[in-house]
């Protein structure tokens, strides 16, 4: 079927169907059947386009905490195909949209009859997924749906349509959905991903589609006095239908418990809240007509920047119910007394005292003038536009402007505001231009998913570049705790042959200054097994005279190349080599050079690794030669080394306020030490591991616990906690 410009076409009653069969539509059955899936179609548009931008946002997310570098490919590769094959994908699954209306009203084909055989186990997760996603549906929409199965039966001449037969449900449009998937042979995870994804931004929002659908079909005549009841259960005090209005001092369902829980129907809870709140204040004297809205909107777009003025002067007041009567004289500005006031609907009024009063709980744990602050006063407008456009703002804990609000309030405070000296320009110009967008650009779900997945792939880019700036600082840390490693090795086999065969004077500070340095380097280059240490340790016996010299201009040319190596100019190599092999009690040597002038210039000379050692902010040797740790402390010191690297650590100032927070970047048990870097991987700190247990014992340093939910969440769940008490005391009160 060709659904590029015919999604619309006129359906046939499907392929083979008989004129006397379920098949054979009326002409009226037929032109409901059409105009039904022509509204489907003009809805579908907008959620699948959502859908499969989330999908593409999962699928970067996914990349981006991959193990290795093939699943990152894989998950990539996936992306870029759907990105490609977008217009592609959304045809074949109007294609199948399609072919379920034209087969409503036909038999299914009798099944072969059931076999033991073995499932695959994508074949058994997809099955899961569309049957929880089903479940879920018919929990949700449950009134909305038992309208539609009696109203498409009631079309087919059918009983009620249930499941897959209805083409509108959840399973039926999950199962197009994979259809379209069908010939990507996409692996099972990222199919399960997608179908995930339309469960998100697709079935869960199905609900308005059924109204309109309903209402079409019941004004057109179809069981017009069909009304959904659910018999009430014992211990279930909500029915199907909306609940009817509330007693006076009663606390609506659900809310009334210790734990407030956010999910859907919120915004119901909150305006009941804010209406039994306001019972004992005498009610408002009317305003004149009401706003569709329609008008709200374009009044909104066009009074954007005085009313965001007016929230900040609000907020910063905090008294966010008078965002209210802002609105209103901005809304009535330039009006003559005898033309009749603008007012807002009961509905437009509570959302408008509801996102003010989330702004000022969002404000709240904010520090007084930081970025994240005056970002935040950027939004409020545009999410109070969102909000009065679509209700699910509230009622959808996954909505992109909720998880948009939470990236960017995070980013402000993580990148601008976390206490490093520099602040990054670019995000703060990505942010003012995802505001600047969401001001000028109408409110919808995909705009807000489009914006979100402009931030996350810019704050990716962040991390990428502190990821590499973290994983340089932790390989110098590596680099320097091996050096020391070697150097103390070395040492150790050269005081072993010092004790078989003493040296003197000046050989003594030659080998220990200069000719230690050289099997340092040696056993970070080449190991301790290799043929390079071990021709490097003979050369050190034949200059202690523990073994025969075969060649002397041979050793000679050994000992300028291994001194070259640790940075010594070939002149100055040449004479500390002639004098490891000459007569150390001579006072000068052929090339005139002096055994004291040889010493200053190996004093002056910069040995390896001394260069590393001065960046240490605190020894920890000097940390170890403290006071020994007590059994707290130790116990502490235990955790500390179960702790992965990444954990997060806040450093407190003599206030008890957080200075700082800085990563543990990596630690060595075999050095004591312990490296913290910043948000954008830059050193941080670097202590000793006993030091850091005894600070975190005494309280100048904490883990830092992430929150469990984002900020918006957590500002939800206060002004429902705030609200509630009020509205019961207002309630007592009647």
């Amino acid at each position: 079927m060709d659904v590029e410009q015919g999604r619309r076409q006129p359906l046939a009653p499907g392929h083979g169907a008989q004129p006397d069969g379920h098949g054979a539509w009326s002409l009226r059955a037929r032109r409901l059947i059409e105009e039904t899936h022509a509204l489907c179609d003009s809805w579908l548009e907008a959620p699948l386009r959502a859908c499969l931008l989330d999908a593409e946002h999962k699928l970067f997310g996914q990349a981006e905490q991959a193990r290795n570098h093939l699943d990152q490919q894989v998950h990539m590769s996936v992306r870029q195909r759907l990105q490609s094959h977008r217009d592609m994908l959304e045809q074949r699954f109007f294609a199948e949209v399609a072919k379920r209306f034209e087969r409503i009203g036909i038999q299914p084909e009798e099944t072969a009859p059931l076999t033991l055989s073995l499932l695959d186990d994508g074949e058994d997760d997809e099955r899961a997924a569309l049957e929880q996603s089903g479940v879920r549906s018919e929990a949700r929409h449950a009134p909305a749906l038992f309208e539609l199965s009696f109203r498409f039966g009631a079309l087919a001449s059918l009983p009620p349509m249930e499941g897959e037969d209805l083409p509108l449900g959840a399973q039926a449009l999950s199962r197009c959905f994979l259809e379209a998937l069908r010939d990507w042979e996409l692996p099972v995870r990222h199919r399960l991903l997608l179908l995930d994804a339309f469960d998100h931004m697709v079935v869960r929002h199905l609900a308005s589609l059924y109204e309109t659908v309903n209402q079409h079909l019941a004004g057109e005549g179809i069981l017009p006095h069909l009304h959904a009841y659910r018999v009430a259960r014992p211990g279930d005090a909500r029915g199907l239908r909306s609940p009817a209005a509330a007693i006076p001092g009663s606390l609506p369902a659900g809310i009334g418990g210790p734990q407030v829980e956010l999910g859907e129907h919120m915004l119901d809870m909150l305006r009941e809240l804010l209406s039994l709140q306001r019972a004992a204040a005498p009610p408002p004297a009317p305003m004149g007509q009401a706003l569709s809205d329609e008008q709200l909107q374009h009044l909104l777009a066009a009074l954007q920047l005085p009313l965001a003025q007016a929230a900040q002067q609000v907020a910063a007041e905090g008294q966010a119910l008078r965002l209210r009567e802002q609105l209103l004289a901005l809304l009535n500005a330039g009006t003559e007394h005898s033309t009749p006031k603008l007012s807002l609907s009961p509905r437009q009024d509570d959302t408008v005292q509801l996102v003010a009063l989330l702004f000022e709980q969002m404000a709240g744990g904010m520090q007084r003038g930081s970025h994240a602050q005056r970002m935040l006063g950027e939004w409020e407008v545009p999410l109070l536009r969102m909000a009065l456009a679509d209700r699910d703002v509230f009622d959808q804990r996954e909505h992109p402007a909720r998880r948009l609000l939470a990236a960017m309030s995070e980013a402000a405070h993580d990148w601008l505001d976390g206490g490093d000296a520099d602040v990054d320009r670019s995000l703060a110009t990505k942010l003012a231009q995802l505001a600047e967008r969401a001001q000028r650009e109408p409110p919808s779900a995909a705009l807000y998913a489009s914006l979100l997945t402009d931030i996350e792939h810019h704050l990716s880019l962040l991390s990428r570049k502190a990821q590499a700036t973290e994983r340089r600082q932790v390989e110098a840390m590596q680099g320097r705790e091996r050096l020391e490693h070697a150097r103390h090795h070395a040492a150790e086999l050269m005081a072993e042959r010092f004790r078989a065969a003493p040296p003197r004077g000046l050989v003594r500070t030659l080998l220990e200054r200069a000719w230690s340095d050289v099997l340092a380097l040696t056993l970070l280059r080449n190991g301790e097994e290799s043929d390079t240490f071990a021709a490097r340790l003979r050369i050190t016996d034949q200059l202690l005279g523990l073994a025969p010299i075969d060649d002397r201009n041979s050793l000679l040319d050994d000992i300028q190349t291994g001194l070259q190596q640790i940075g010594m100019q070939a002149e100055e190599a040449a004479q500390v080599a002639r004098r490891l092999l000459g007569n150390g009690d001579e006072t000068a040597a052929d090339d005139g050079l002096t055994a004291t002038g040889v010493a200053m210039k190996l004093k002056q000379h910069q040995r390896l690794g001394e260069h590393q050692a001065t960046e240490a902010a605190t020894p920890p040797e000097a940390a170890k030669a403290a006071v020994p740790l007590d059994d707290e402390e130790r116990r502490m010191h235990a955790h500390v080394l179960t702790l992965p690297f990444g954990t997060w650590f806040d450093f407190l100032d003599d206030a008890g306020q957080v200075a700082r927070t800085q990563k543990l970047a990596w630690y060595s048990t075999v050095s004591g030490r312990c490296l913290f870097v910043t948000r954008r991987g830059s050193r941080g700190d670097e202590l000793a591991l006993e030091q850091l247990a005894r600070q975190l014992v005494q309280g100048h340093i904490r883990e830092a616990v992430a929150p469990r939910e984002n900020l918006f969440d957590r500002a939800l769940r206060a002004l429902m906690e705030n609200l509630r008490p009020g509205a019961a005391h207002a309630g007592g009160r009647q």
